[in-house]
């Protein structure tokens, strides 16, 4: 039991000492418009989702209007995306198909 003990131990710390990856732009821009006002973003804001590896997601949508639009990998509008409350979704991934 002690050497389980020992084991479970020594991961636990190899774990905590794991290098954390940096932030990646989309996080760090959803990060600083969280941030502003103590955690509580400013109503109607637009927060971008990031994706589990920190990317932008290819479609973004603002929870406050009900748009959405299909982004590039820097987070950047691509033009002729935008949807309106209520229309279909765009296939971000061919954005020329619904």
């Amino acid at each position: 039991i002690l050497l389980l003990t020992y084991i479970i131990v020594l991961i636990n710390i190899l774990l905590f000492l794991r290098p954390v990856r940096p932030k990646t732009q989309c996080e760090q821009h959803r990060d600083s418009l969280r941030s502003r006002d103590g955690d509580v973003p400013l109503i109607g804001a637009f927060i971008p989702q990031c994706d589990e590896e920190g990317q932008y997601r290819p479609q973004q949508c603002h929870g406050s209007t009900g748009h959405c639009w299909c982004v590039d990998s820097r987070g950047q509008e691509r033009a002729g995306t935008r949807t309106p409350p209520g229309a279909p979704t765009i296939n971000c991934d061919e954005p020329g198909k619904k």
